[in-house]
């Protein structure tokens, strides 16, 4: 097996999904990503290309920065669209797992996709993907469960 065929088992491995199904059709995507730095720079995960690689493009990608991120307007624009919110260590900053839950209560078909270190004891009963990482492996795996649900 390649490097990647061997991440990618691993990854499928560690991967936690949570009442996930398969998305009816092409979502829209909420990042939730801490404003880009000089020091870390701008995150470089990036959830669409895998889910467009398996047929399921984004409509839309909305990125929320912060606490004022406006969780109404997300939802606005996802209309009747899939909504799938996209994080890293969501649990550990308070801004993104208020956002969550503000997403979650306008829309409770909504899925988040955490690409930090799973927490699931802080999410409640789902619908969520826990990949424990932003590599390609880890984001073609939670592709792969939102497309076909798990």
């Amino acid at each position: 097996t390649s490097g990647v065929e061997a991440g990618l088992v691993a990854a499928r491995r560690a991967a936690i999904s949570v009442r996930v199904r398969a998305l009816p059709g092409r979502p829209v995507l909420v990042e939730l990503r801490d404003t880009p730095n000089f020091a870390v720079g701008d995150a470089a995960w990036d959830l669409g290309r895998p889910l467009a690689e398996l047929g399921l493009a984004p409509a839309a990608t909305i990125r929320l920065t912060g606490p004022d991120g406006d969780a109404e307007a997300a939802v606005a624009t996802a209309g009747d669209a899939p909504l799938v919110v996209v994080g890293r260590d969501v649990p550990r900053h308070q801004w993104q797992l208020d956002l969550w839950r503000r997403l979650r209560a306008a829309r409770a078909d909504a899925v988040l996709v955490d690409l930090g270190l799973p927490r699931p004891d802080a999410l409640a009963d789902g619908p969520y993907v826990l990949v424990g990482g932003a590599a390609r492996p880890n984001l073609l795996v939670a592709a792969e469960i939102l497309v076909r649900g798990h």
